[in-house]
């Protein structure tokens, strides 16, 4: 077989074994080509804040009806006598989507609940300015579930946020209102925000709020004020209030907070409370004061008395329980003036007027604590001056 014949007869048996691969009609279609990609109204679909989708009324310039996710497609600026936005339906989200929504000198408010209005997500800008009411509120009691987030409320003449019970106010900041800077209804929770410079308080709550990881600064009232029973104030900062720096009612928690040049007391609880794991300095008054039936526990008191005598901790009422806390150089280190109280473990020191002002009936045992020479290695030192689990110390 000829060398040419036996590459053909390779040819033909790759052939046979291969499989042939057909391409489709290379004529495009008929008519202009068109983009296959889904728009963001696909995706996400949202309805623009405007004239012709959401108009306004009487008291309001654009006023929102329907349920639905809306945003603003630019900066705002209200009319007089008139709501920015006013929501008028259940299960709307308005996306503010980093612009500004800024009040006339006459506005009535900025973003408004019109009736009673449940499930309203506000979140990504700012409200500002608004000249006779607040920056974010409701009409009705009985509205529920908002949820604010990443707003900058500022410069309005009454409150900066305001929400309904059982609303969320998440890393918002709230500066500069005529009113409280946050104020919520019951059983809220407010996050990671910032409430400074307002001519009220920093955070007003209701009852069975909670209040994590936020800092109130400079306000005109108190840092964070619970005009409620069974409130949290868990990891917040509270500097430099005209007022108290944390107040609340009966049942509260107050845990792990920093409190600095309060105008009045550092922390103020009323009954069946627990105070934990605080620093409170600089205080007006008493870095701690408490009535019945509370825990002070693990705290540190220091430089309070600022305006008028006050102790590091003060029990005005009967059966708190105080332990493990160090009180020094305040005007007085604690302060009784009631009896039943059980006081143990405590450390005090170089408070100007008394370590120890304690009324008769309490628990308490104070000892002289022992000095120790200096020393190194695996032994010495000597004991503090009792051996007793329960005595408190003086140094």
């Amino acid at each position: 077989m000829n060398v040419r014949k036996s590459a053909l007869l390779g040819l033909v048996a790759l052939a046979g074994s291969a499989t042939w691969l057909i391409a489709g009609p290379l004529t495009p279609p008929a008519g202009p080509v068109t983009g296959t990609y889904k728009t963001l109204s696909d995706v996400e679909p949202s309805i623009a804040i405007n004239a012709i989708n959401t108009p306004g009324d009487v008291d309001s310039v654009y006023r929102i009806t329907q349920s639905g996710s809306y945003y603003l497609v630019g900066n705002m600026v209200g009319e007089a006598g008139k709501y920015c936005i006013e929501v008028a339906a259940d299960n709307v989200t308005i996306d503010l989507r980093g612009f500004a929504i800024q009040g006339n000198a006459a506005s009535i408010g900025g973003i408004y609940g019109d009736g009673v209005r449940r499930n309203v997500t506000i979140r990504n800008g700012t409200v500002r300015g608004v000249g006779s009411g607040s920056g974010i509120t409701f009409s009705l009691s009985n509205s529920r579930w908002w949820r604010v987030e990443g707003v900058v409320a500022i410069e309005n003449s009454s409150t900066g946020i305001r929400v309904p019970n059982s609303s969320t106010v998440e890393h918002c900041r709230a500066a500069q209102n005529g009113g409280a800077g946050i104020h919520t209804s019951s059983s809220c929770i407010v996050l990671n925000c910032v409430s400074e410079v307002n001519q009220g308080d920093g955070v007003r709550l209701s009852s069975f709020c909670t209040v994590e990881g936020t800092n109130a600064s400079l306000n005109s009232g108190a840092g964070f004020n619970g005009q409620g029973d069974g409130v949290a104030i868990i990891g917040c900062t509270s500097s430099s209030n005209t007022g108290a720096g944390i107040s609340v009612l009966n049942g509260a928690r107050v845990v792990g907070c920093v409190v600095r040049h309060s105008g009045g007391d550092g922390i103020v609880v009323s009954t069946s409370g627990i105070v934990e794991g605080n620093t409170v300095t600089f205080s007006g008054g008493n870095g701690i004061s408490v009535h019945s039936n509370c825990i002070v526990r693990a705290n540190a008191l220091s430089s309070n008395g600022q305006t008028i005598e006050g102790a590091g901790i003060l029990m005005v009422g009967s059966r708190n329980r105080v332990e493990e806390n160090s009180s020094n150089q305040n005007d007085v280190g604690y302060r009784a003036t009631a009896s039943f109280n059980f006081i143990v473990s405590n450390v005090a020191g170089g408070n100007s007027t008394l370590n120890w002002d304690i009324a008769s009936g309490n628990r308490c045992l104070v000892v002289q604590s022992v000095s120790t020479g200096a020393f190194s290695g695996n032994t010495g030192g000597t004991s503090p001056g009792s051996t007793d689990p329960n005595a408190n110390f003086s140094n």
